[in-house]
C-alpha cells in the first residue's frame, strides 16, 4: 500500500519519509475510514523543515468524521507523533466551510503543499487574502 503514497521530493529524510509511509498505511487500513487525501503541508512542503524542530503537517481529508472513527485513528495518530506528525482530519465539506472563519490556514496550506495520497482537494479551493 506504501506504493500508493508519493514522498518523492519532499526533501524529508529517510525516517521522516518511512513515518509519513507508515502513517498512511495505517491510515489507509483502518475499518471504515474512508481516506480521500493525504497533503504534506508547511515547512515539509516548503523545503523549511528541520529535523527535531518542525512539525510533519499532514492534512487527512475522510468521508466522515465521528467519535468513533477518530477513537480508532489513535494508534496510527500515535505512532505518527514519533515522527513529529501532526495530522488533521476534516472532511471536504469541513474544508469548504472553514475556509472563510480559518482563512489564514488554509492560504498557507495553499502556499507550500504536496499531495502525498489521493484527489488535490486544496488546489480549487478559493482563500481570499483580505
Amino acid at each position: 500500500m506504501s506504493d500508493q503514497v508519493d514522498v518523492s521530493g519532499t526533501g524529508l529524510g529517510q525516517e521522516e519519509e518511512k513515518g509519513i509511509k507508515d502513517f498512511a498505511e495505517d491510515l489507509l487500513r483502518t475499518p471504515g475510514l474512508r481516506v480521500k487525501s493525504l497533503i504534506l503541508y508547511g515547512s515539509a512542503a516548503s523545503g523549511a523543515y528541520r529535523a527535531g524542530r518542525s512539525d510533519i503537517n499532514i492534512l487527512a481529508v475522510v468521508d466522515t468524521l465521528t467519535v468513533e472513527i477518530l477513537r480508532s485513528v489513535l494508534d496510527p495518530v500515535t505512532k505518527g507523533r514519533r515522527y513529529g506528525m501532526a495530522p488533521f482530519f476534516l472532511t471536504a465539506d469541513d474544508i469548504r466551510s472553514s475556509a472563510e472563519v480559518f482563512h489564514l490556514k488554509y492560504l498557507a496550506m495553499k502556499q507550500h503543499y504536496r499531495v502525498l495520497y489521493g484527489e488535490d482537494l486544496l488546489r480549487a479551493l478559493v482563500v481570499g487574502r483580505e
